[in-house]
């Protein structure tokens, strides 16, 4: 059982993390984009990335509350499907009603996690352990941005917002999807109930 608990935890920080580094990755290079691209005023642009963190206001009550509802994994891995496609429709969202709703977006999914994956973690570790796990899940989100930004910053240089972007949109649906099958196969029950 505690094999079992370690498998699907290391699993839930995979996929907390994946989605914590894609987006904290994406946030530094939106003001870039819309000045060099889009022609945007600087101040403007770097104003807009308050829309993102402006949602905390109210997302991550909301997080908590709809993974009490629904379930702390589902609302995982739905923030994560979501996330996706919004992150590769940076490039070719219009700006700035269109875009202010997508970051609006972005912002309440990126603190909708939060709650949801820490009321896990506390739920799911045991009181000897959970400080640890928390110190992991912290640290896989700060520093897998930390790994992941300069290497989505080199691609955007190489390849551009369009194709660099909905690339990481593809890779963060692809990891997300992989971490809530395995995370399915692994629900306690799971075996008894497919026998």
């Amino acid at each position: 059982a505690r094999a079992g608990t370690a498998v699907r935890m290391t699993i839930f920080l995979i996929l907390t993390g994946i989605i914590s580094t894609a987006v904290a990755s994406t946030i530094p290079f939106i003001p870039l984009y819309l000045v060099d691209v889009r022609g945007v005023d600087d101040r403007l642009a770097a104003g807009f990335i308050s829309v993102i963190f402006g949602a905390g206001l109210f997302a991550a009550p909301l997080g908590g509350w709809f993974s009490d509802v629904f379930g702390r994994v589902p609302v995982m891995v739905a923030v994560g499907i979501l996330l996706a496609p919004l992150l590769a429709l940076i490039p070719v969202t219009p700006f700035p009603a269109l875009m202010f709703v997508l970051l609006l977006a972005i912002g309440t999914l990126m603190f909708a996690r939060m709650p949801t994956a820490e009321a896990h973690i506390a739920a799911e570790i045991s009181e000897r352990r959970r400080s640890t796990v928390l110190g992991i899940y912290y640290f896989s989100g700060m520093e897998g941005s930390a790994v992941l930004t300069p290497i989505l910053g080199s691609a955007i240089d190489r390849w551009g917002f369009g194709a660099a972007l909905p690339g990481l949109g593809v890779l963060l649906a692809g990891v997300v999807l992989a971490c809530g099958i395995g995370l399915a196969l692994l629900r306690p029950g799971a075996g008894a109930a497919a026998a």
